[in-house]
Parts: structure tokens; sequence; C-alpha cells
């Protein structure tokens, strides 16, 4: 299994013990700036403006990452929301783990279940291998 990047909580209390990363984003870019602690955020945007002068509109955002238990009772077929699922498949110490996340595109994570006797113990992330060029 691998380290999961979205830590399991049940109540928003737990969210305070959460990482966070903060990041000086540049508005209208996909462009994001990451802050560390003791940096100034309007320092660092006179730095990018020194390189981009014409990118002047910046934004302070906080990410925390966080992820809920899964309901054991979803059907193996059908996503919470009712749309087909994805149903990728990789492997995990030999055991078949089937994408349970509802049909995505392209760049998204995968995830599925490990089963033991039958009950998910665990959800396992991966990436999509990329396809073979033509």
């Amino acid at each position: 299994m691998t380290d999961r990047p979205y830590p399991t909580v049940s109540a928003a209390e737990q969210l305070r013990d959460l990482p966070a990363a903060i990041f000086l984003e540049v508005a209208g870019r996909l462009h994001q700036i990451s802050l560390d602690d003791g940096d100034d955020p309007i320092e660092v945007a006179r730095r990018h403006m020194e390189r981009r002068p014409w990118e002047n509109r910046f934004r302070i955002v906080r990410l925390q990452r966080f992820s809920l238990a899964p309901d054991p009772h979803w059907a193996n077929d059908v996503s919470p929301d009712g749309g087909p699922l994805c149903g990728d498949e990789t492997t995990v110490d030999g055991a078949v783990v089937r994408c349970t996340l509802e049909c995505h595109s392209e760049g998204i994570d995968h995830a599925g279940h490990i089963r033991l006797n039958g009950q998910p113990v665990a959800v396992h992330y991966w990436r999509p291998t990329p396809s073979p060029a033509p």
C-alpha cells in the first residue's frame, strides 16, 4: 500500500492536527509558489513580478488534504453518486485492486478497496499508467 497524502478523518476537529501547505497563487494562472514558515508573501510576490511584471494579482491559498472512510455498504459496481465505476485495476501484494471511483479522466489518481475476507480493510491509491504513443 502507498503512503496516503489524504489522511482519514471523522470529525472537523481532527483537521487542526493535519499538516497544511501554504501557497502564493498567481491569479488567473496555473502557478503556485510554495511558502515556507517565515516567508513574506509580499516579498515573494515582488520577486515573482521581477520576472513577470504583468502578473500582479495573487492569492494566499491554504491546502489541507483529508479523506473520509469509505462506506462499506457501497455496491461494487456503482459509485456513491450512482454513476458507473472506472474499473481500472492494479495489483497489491498479488491481490487485484479495482478502482471504485466514478469514471474519471486521465490524470486523476485511481482508488480502490483492499479487501480481507471480503471486507474492505484499506484504500489503495495509484496513478494511471501512461498509454503508449501510437
